[in-house]
This record gives structure tokens, C-alpha cells and sequence, in this order.
């Protein structure tokens, strides 16, 4: 039997990058599935992404090719609109992508694995749910996937159920058993992944599709004209003017509006010890944003001055026989409203003694952010809130601030976005008002550690919308409002730092940083537990002082609760708004986005 005719010119195959599965008649091009069993075969290790943005630059290509309406340009839009479309309820691709990338996890993890027996589950999986032909095109090979040199954890972890499945389409002349997925195609014993290029860069002429991901289409350009419209929302007179005859938010607005990638100051929030921030003004003005309108420090009591004094030893015998008497002063009863602080101090010191009283320093490199949690915030983070009307949610708890700011403007018909998630949120307790955060770390890697730097910009920007929540909370107020500050927690590995959060001036939110202390793996004088345990109380200390002010916006003048004034009546002027609005993260562009910008071209 003679090979059959192929449709391509030699000048098409060059653009092409997988010609050969073109080259057949296009009755056996079959559907977006057949090319994933296709594409995971020629490309073992890159991802559903990576496959579907191949098939759309080919498919461009194919129509650029074919004269409209002719049977291959028809097919080639047939399998264009299905991968635009990814219509749900399809398992195929899910089940393809799913066991493809189990197989590669599990490649990571040994040196060499059988590919047959792989590939084998894949063939299951293609014989139940792709067309007939599919069955007889896809054969076992022999060769063996190599040692990953480096991994792709994006790539690996690909959420199949968030894709949106495709379904086979068919043209109104083809029938089922026509589609045909994969042409077979001959191996080597061996695949190199390093051998062969992306399949979106190998193409000799890039098409119009893939030239998408330059800087003309860059997904922060959208979020900077959202910066732009939140500026202007801003009223000039109300702004914080300095005293050099500056407006902070105009300074901000001049220098981030170009910014190639997201900052704190396309939310308006100033944060001491960002650099470029603080090289945007001279120091006396850097001074008076500082330090203007600063809140008086929470101060302990001589109670817990005295106890934690009475705490800070060298000796682990020593430190065991003081947490055994008596911390009540004056030998008093009990009294938990009067006592709860002493007793937490005395709980969170008897719940790291069991660690240095360990023969080797328990602390290491190798520790996960799990084991610090449970072995040691959790001892002495947790129980200060124990006797307040505040829930620490833990386990990477949603912000519901986060979320409300995410869909202010959702329809009825819209999904509803989630919030920002952190490792703890202090909320309120059966409510959604929350006033602060947690993010932790396995590592401390210092202010200019990346881990860091995400984290930062990750928890101001949650902790900016919860103060955005509370001013509306207290409806815009200016006397409270300004009283108002939240607070985060940042633990890197035996770290910890509190960051204080406020609305001094205009529509500025500041973020204020306090020192970063250490939780010694061994009980010293030079690293007392004492100071982070200060710093867990001033955080706390400040909670209590913003619920306390909410509380108090619930106040009523009883005497004119029933004047018939306009601030009465419910129909007066709604107040000004005193907060700027947070920065939206931009997201990155899918294949089914870039199949749409490609179309109004």
C-alpha cells in the first residue's frame, strides 16, 4: 500500500512544529485529547499547558494554510473552538494529564523508571475514553524516562480540575470511528528531555499567538489603569501633605504608575523599611511620615515585668523549680480576668522546657515550618488569645476582608472570588471583622530573603484590607479610624517579628516593623524567651485596643437617639471615604485568553 499523498507544502512543515501529525488526512486529526496522547508522547515532562499552547500556535498556523471552508480549514477551527471552548464534563483530558503527571512525580523521586509500565496506564486510560482508531494508533515503547535535572512544581502539581475538560468534536461528515488521536511514531531506547526545545520556541517563524507573551500584553498594563482610576478617586485636599509642600499619595502615584511589577505603593501603603519607598523623599520628610500620629507603645505591667524577670535563667534545673511556685502576687486566688497573662507567661515557658531539656539543640536546618508550628508557636502564640472574643484560625485560613474587597463589584452571575490565605487569622469570633495575620517559614533568610519579600507584600496587602474593613466598620469615622491598627505576625523558622499597621495621615496605610527576636534551641540569658513573649503581648494588647474601638462606634447618645436630625433620619449624605483601595495581584494569561486577543486581531 502506498504511503498517502501529504497535504503540507515543504514551506507549511517548516512553520510547523510537529508536522507529522498533520501531514495524515485530516478525518484522522481527531480531537484535543488525541493531541494530549500525542504531545505526551513526542514531549514527556512539560505540562497540559505547555501541550495546549502548542496546538494553538499549529492550529493558526493551519488556518492561515487552508483555504477557508475547504474540509482540513473546517476540522482545523472544529478543534480550535473546542480548545477555546474546554467545556466540562468531559474526563478525557483530565485522565490523560492526571496520570501523566503521576508518572513524572513519581520520576523525580527515582533515578530511572520504567516507562513502559507508565505508559501502559495511560494506554488504559486512552482505550476507554478516545475514539476507536485511537486504540490501534497507540502502541507500548520501550524507552525509559531519564533523572528530572530540575523540576517544575507549578507543572507538576497541575490542578486538572480547574482546567476545564475538552470533548471530542466532530465535523458534521466524520463519524466516531474516523477520529483518529495519534499517529505512531518511532523512538530511540532512550528520551533526553534536555534534548529537545520548548515546543513553543521551536518553531523557525513565531506565530501571532505566541508572540502574546511579550511586554505589549503584560497582565500588570490592566491593573496599572485600575491604579490610575483609584488615584484619581482620591480627593486632592485630603490628601497627607507634608511639610515640605508634598502630597505622599501624588508622590507615589508619579513613581508607580510605570512600575513593571507589582509594589506596596500601588496600594498606597508605605512599609520603613522598603529602600525604594524610602528614596522617593528626603530623610526629613521620611522622618515626619514615620513618626507622625504614632501610637503609644502597649507597656506591660510590674506583674509580668516581675515574672518574666523571675523566668530569665541559664540553668534548665533552675528554670524548672521557679515555674513551680507560686506567680500570683501576693499569694491571691485565681482570678482569670487579674491573672491570665501570668498564667499564660508561666504555660508558654513550661511548653519549651521539654525542648531544652533535649541532650542536642533541637533546632536545625532540616526543621519544616510544620514542626515549628506545632512544637513552638502553637505553645506560645496561641493560648495569649485564649480569653479573648478573637479566634486564631490556623491552617491557611481565608481573610473574609480579602475576599469582600475581591468581589465588591460581583454580579449575581459571577463566582465568587476567594481572599487572600495566611497561616493564621485573628478574627472575630462568629463575625468577619478580623484584626490581624500570621505568615510563617521553615527559614529566616533576613529582610532581603525572597521568602520574606512575597510574604511581606502577601500579609500588608491582607492586613490593609482588614483596616479598610474596620473603617467601614466604623463608618468612616476619622476620629476612630485613625485610632485603628492591626497586626502581623511573621515567624521564619525560630523568628518572630510584629508589624503594626495604621491609617496616620490621608490615604496612606503605614506598615511599622518592631525587632525581630529569636527563640534560642538552648535556655540563655543572651536570647530570653522573654523578649518574644513581650512582643506576642504588645500584639495582643493591640488587638484589645482596636476591638475596644469598635465597641465604642456602637455607642448611642441616648439623649438624642430619637432628635429628628439629619444624622438621624437614615437619609443623609453617605460619609467620605478615608481609605485608598488595594492593589489587584495580575494574573497570568491562559491559552484561552491568548486564543481570544489572537481572534479580535
Amino acid at each position: 500500500m502506498t504511503k498517502p499523498q501529504s497535504l503540507l507544502t515543504p514551506e507549511i512543515e517548516q512553520q510547523l512544529s510537529y508536522p507529522k501529525y498533520w501531514e495524515k488526512d485530516s478525518t484522522l486529526w481527531g480531537s484535543v485529547a488525541d493531541w494530549d496522547l500525542y504531545f505526551i508522547n513526542e514531549m514527556p515532562g512539560l505540562s497540559c499547558d505547555a501541550s495546549h499552547k502548542t496546538l494553538a500556535s499549529e492550529l493558526e498556523i493551519l488556518l492561515k494554510h487552508f483555504s477557508e471552508n475547504s474540509r482540513e480549514w473546517c476540522k482545523a477551527k472544529a478543534i480550535r473552538k473546542q480548545l477555546k471552548q474546554r467545556i466540562p464534563g468531559n474526563t478525557i483530558t483530565s485522565a490523560i494529564w492526571k496520570e501523566n503527571q503521576e508518572a513524572i512525580l513519581r520520576a523525580t523521586v527515582e533515578n530511572k523508571i520504567n516507562e513502559s509500565i507508565n505508559k501502559r496506564k495511560i494506554e488504559d486510560v486512552a482505550r476507554n475514553v478516545t475514539s476507536a482508531t485511537a486504540k490501534v494508533c497507540y502502541t507500548l515503547s520501550s524507552y525509559e524516562i531519564p533523572k528530572r535535572t530540575r523540576i517544575d512544581y507549578k507543572d507538576l502539581y497541575y490542578n486538572v480540575e480547574d482546567s476545564n475538560d475538552e470533548e471530542d468534536i466532530d465535523l458534521p461528515e466524520q463519524s466516531t470511528s474516523e477520529t483518529s488521536p495519534v499517529q505512531s511514531t518511532s523512538k530511540t531506547s532512550s528520551v533526553q528531555l534536555t534534548s529537545k526545545t520548548s515546543p513553543i520556541q521551536s518553531t523557525s517563524e513565531p506565530s501571532s499567538i505566541q508572540s502574546q507573551s511579550t511586554n505589549e500584553t503584560s497582565p500588570i498594563k490592566d491593573c496599572l489603569k485600575q491604579f490610575e482610576e483609584a488615584y484619581l478617586e482620591l480627593d486632592l485636599n485630603h490628601m497627607w501633605l507634608l511639610k515640605s509642600g508634598r502630597k505622599v499619595e501624588e508622590v507615589i502615584y508619579k513613581f508607580a504608575r510605570n512600575l513593571p511589577e507589582e509594589s506596596y505603593l500601588h496600594s498606597f501603603i508605605i512599609n520603613d523599611i522598603d529602600v525604594i519607598t524610602k528614596s522617593l523623599f528626603s530623610n526629613e520628610e521620611w522622618k515626619e511620615i514615620t513618626t507622625s500620629v504614632v501610637k503609644d507603645k502597649p507597656k506591660l505591667g510590674n506583674p509580668l515585668i516581675n515574672l518574666l524577670k523571675k523566668y530569665t535563667v541559664d540553668n534548665v534545673e533552675r528554670l524548672r523549680d521557679v515555674l513551680f511556685e507560686p506567680f500570683i502576687p501576693d499569694g491571691c486566688k485565681y482570678d482569670r480576668k487579674q491573672h491570665f497573662d501570668l498564667d499564660f507567661v508561666n504555660s508558654a515557658y513550661r511548653g519549651l522546657l521539654r525542648l531544652w531539656e533535649m541532650e542536642e539543640n533541637p533546632i536545625t536546618d532540616s526543621l519544616l515550618e510544620g514542626w515549628y508550628e506545632m512544637n513552638m508557636w502553637s505553645r506560645i502564640i496561641d493560648p495569649a488569645f485564649d480569653n479573648l472574643n478573637i479566634d486564631l484560625v490556623r491552617g491557611e485560613g481565608m481573610s473574609h476582608a480579602s475576599s469582600d474587597r475581591k468581589n465588591l463589584t460581583r454580579a449575581t452571575s459571577d463566582r465568587k472570588k476567594l481572599g487572600r490565605k495566611g497561616d493564621g487569622v485573628f478574627r472575630l469570633r462568629k463575625d468577619r471583622l478580623e484584626f490581624g495575620a500570621i505568615e510563617a517559614g521553615r527559614k529566616w533568610e533576613g529582610n532581603s530573603g525572597t521568602k520574606h519579600m512575597t510574604d511581606s507584600l502577601k500579609i500588608c496587602k491582607m492586613l490593609k484590607d482588614m483596616l479598610n474593613q474596620l473603617a467601614i466598620e466604623c463608618d468612616m469615622n476619622e476620629d476612630l479610624v485613625r485610632k485603628l491598627q492591626v497586626v502581623g505576625i511573621l515567624n521564619g523558622a525560630n523568628r518572630i517579628q510584629v508589624m503594626i499597621v495604621d491609617l496616620p495621615k490621608g490615604y496612606i496605610t503605614r506598615i511599622q516593623r518592631r525587632k525581630v527576636y529569636e527563640i534560642a534551641g538552648r535556655l540563655s540569658k543572651s536570647k530570653p524567651l522573654a523578649f518574644a513573649l513581650k512582643e506576642i503581648l504588645c500584639a495582643k494588647s493591640i488587638i484589645m485596643q482596636t476591638f475596644d474601638i469598635i465597641n465604642k462606634k456602637d455607642d448611642v447618645d441616648l439623649e438624642n437617639f430619637l432628635d429628628d436630625s439629619d444624622d438621624q433620619d437614615g437619609y443623609h449624605t453617605p460619609p467620605r471615604t478615608i481609605v485608598s483601595k488595594t492593589f489587584v495581584t495580575p494574573k497570568k494569561e491562559g491559552i484561552k485568553d491568548v486564543i481570544n486577543e489572537n481572534k479580535k486581531k
